[in-house]
């Protein structure tokens, strides 16, 4: 039994270090009741980079950006949606990846964070806002050789769209649209290659 255990622990697979992993995906969701309809994120690519920190096999530390250049649009009850502004949105995210071990080649995850979002209209009429947010995610690392890897995901966002002045908005003619404390759900799936040492 006890001569099994050398030879075991030499089929474990090597772990690297650092992982830098460039995305591409989509993004979709991000919606804010108010009064007359709701307030809309449009539907749209999105792009970042991973990086990630082996503390132990297994278990890493993760940074992730991801940017999302869109579009607000208001949606009423009484009209089709209209868009208010261009938009870029911003995730930044710290937090911990743990990888369940099947082989060298499959690694099956998930990923919990925490962070900020940063909604930055591209309007000099209406101000950027900061709020925080935390995700949650899973999906599959697949290593054809040990340096080079592909990461499939799916990840969901949740910012804080409360603030005790209302959020943003700008409507033609000018208003100020206020909604209360409201947690916000955005859903990307994304796609990138592994760049691991």
């Amino acid at each position: 039994m006890l001569g099994v255990l050398p030879g075991f622990a030499q089929q474990s697979p090597p772990w690297n270090k650092v992982e830098i992993t460039p995305f591409v995906g989509y993004q979709f969701g991000g919606s804010i009741r108010i009064r007359d309809g709701y307030l809309r994120i449009k539907d749209d690519i999105n792009y970042g980079f991973a990086l990630n920190i082996t503390l132990r096999p297994g278990a890493q530390l993760e940074f992730m950006y991801s940017r999302q250049s869109t579009e607000m649009q208001i949606d009423t009850f009484n009209k089709p949606k209209e868009p208010l502004f261009d938009l870029a949105m911003e995730y930044y995210q710290i937090g911990g990846l743990y990888e369940v071990y099947r082989d060298d080649m499959f690694r099956p995850f998930g990923v919990m964070t925490l962070g900020l979002a940063h909604f930055s209209p591209q309007t000099p009429e209406v101000s950027s806002e900061v709020r925080f947010a935390f995700g949650l995610g899973g999906g599959v690392k697949v290593f054809p050789t040990r340096h080079v890897g592909l990461r499939l995901e799916g990840r969901l966002h949740f910012p804080f769209v409360s603030g005790g002045s209302g959020f943003w908005c700008s409507l033609p003619g000018g208003c100020a649209i206020t909604v209360g404390g409201e947690l916000m759900v955005q859903v990307s799936l994304n796609a990138g290659l592994i760049l691991a040492f």
